[in-house]
């Protein structure tokens, strides 16, 4: 998919593409999950198959994109890391700098450096939830709805912490807004 970003900070859908990044012979990737940041570049989350359409390789490959008219990337396997979680979400901090990656029992937070390759960051942080969605306030909290709370993480470029979770029956849908 082709979008551009208007001045309001959407993507508006422009096209479709099938030009996913380079993948290590035999085996092809497929575009899903997504997140943009404040500006210009957008992560993908790439199902990883092999062989070429077959069987699902775990993890998902992470790339990055620059959208300013056509997309652009330097994004391929040898540059794109692996997800360890079963991944059901994404989502990128306000500042552009931070990658969440959540999914069935854990998730990952990745440096995310723009038009540059994505690089690690925690590593697979567990927990017995199924992780279903992930946002970001302003003052660098992470939020992950999952099946019966809202968990919340003080996440910096630089450290990481677990605050008390909010605790739901069957919470739905969760938004987050930073009123500062």
């Amino acid at each position: 998919m082709v979008y551009e970003r208007e001045s309001n900070g959407f993507l508006s859908y422009l096209a479709t593409s099938n030009d996913p990044p380079a993948a290590q012979d035999g085996y092809e990737y497929c575009a899903g999950l997504n997140a943009s940041d404040p500006t210009d570049h957008v992560a993908i989350g790439f199902t990883i198959f092999y062989p070429a359409g077959d069987e699902e390789e775990p993890g998902m490959a992470l790339g990055t994109y620059t959208v300013q008219g056509t997309p652009t990337t330097t994004s391929d396997y040898e540059n794109m890391p692996v997800t360890s979680v079963d991944a059901s979400a994404m989502g990128i901090d306000p500042t552009g700098k931070l990658l969440a990656v959540v999914g069935a029992g854990g998730f990952e937070v990745f440096h995310f450096n723009g038009a540059d390759p994505i690089t690690t960051y925690t590593g697979e942080i567990k927990t017995n939830d199924a992780d279903r969605f992930v946002a970001w306030d302003k003052n660098s909290h992470m939020y992950i709805l999952t099946d019966h709370s809202v968990d919340i993480y003080n996440i910096t470029p630089t450290s990481y912490s677990e605050l008390k979770p909010w605790e739901f029956t069957a919470p739905y849908g969760m938004i987050v807004l930073s009123l500062q």
